[in-house]
């Protein structure tokens, strides 16, 4: 009852007017709010606090058992769920907003748990789905020795303007196969975020480098440049592209692009 509460008071604050149903959109990483609600920044917290209620069909399910709740337990009513919800005085409301705020205010603390090993032929539940497995023991191998490199890698630093210049010398080949991927514009786009510093210029590639963001913010733009320049300068790197359409779209520009997979890769 808590969750779902927290998530329509959430919706009141941040986007009122809106409709009950569409809470669940507040906790996907997105701001889906109109442009007249995009003034206060939604709590960074509320994504973690309500992971549970992010799927929609979970939410719309979780709303529904909202309303069997006792009408004086809750803050809400929500008769429709197209529409926005209700608020309700309690006696003990005021209070209860002021938990929520406090919980919003701050990222909870962070949960260290040691992880669960399976046993052979222990039957184990899975949390998420529900389900149980039982590993047989043929299924189990022995642990692969350790890669060890054969030689010493090199470490390969880059600036924004080797990018710059890269992604020019790009668009000019693909001038002349009559396509045009815009690399030069793609990279001037971007804004490199290094650890804690904001809007990096310099970048080093060394051992294992894992390019993390939302979709459609450049991380290709920066891996199909970044290895074009790496390629020129002699240098081998290794793409690890985890589904197959980030596959076919690396082969679609041209150069030696395999798709990797074995263990530890996923898809």
């Amino acid at each position: 009852m808590l969750e779902v509460e927290l998530a329509l008071f959430v919706l009141a604050e941040f986007a009122p007017g809106e409709s009950a149903k569409d809470a669940w959109a507040l906790v996907s990483g997105y701001d889906f709010r109109r442009a007249e609600h995009r003034l206060g920044q939604i709590p960074a917290a509320i994504r973690w606090l309500l992971e549970p209620v992010k799927p929609e069909h979970d939410w719309a399910r979780r709303l529904a058992q909202y309303q069997v709740f006792a009408q004086q337990a809750r803050m809400f009513d929500v008769p429709d769920s197209a529409q926005p919800s209700v608020r309700r005085q309690l006696a003990g409301g005021a209070e209860r907003e002021d938990q929520y705020r406090e919980l919003l205010a701050a990222l909870p603390p962070h949960h260290v748990e040691d992880p669960l090993i399976a046993e052979l032929g222990v039957r184990h539940r899975v949390r998420r789905t529900g389900h149980s497995v039982v590993i047989p023991a043929e299924i189990v191998v022995k642990r692969p020795p350790r890669h060890r490199p054969l030689r010493a890698r090199k470490i390969f630093t880059f600036t924004w303007s080797d990018l710059r210049k890269t992604a020019m010398s790009m668009d000019a080949h693909d001038h002349k196969c009559w396509c045009d991927n815009k690399w030069l514009e793609r990279i001037e786009d971007l804004e490199l975020v290094v650890g804690r510093q904001v809007t990096a210029k310099r970048l080093q590639l060394k051992d294992l480098l894992q390019v993390v963001g939302m979709p459609a913010v450049g991380k290709t733009t920066l891996i199909v440049v970044a290895s074009v320049l790496a390629s020129r300068r002699k240098h081998h790197v290794t793409v690890v592209l985890g589904d197959v359409v980030s596959v076919l779209t690396a082969r679609s520009v041209g150069g030696q692009r395999d798709a990797i997979s074995g263990n530890g890769v996923g898809s």
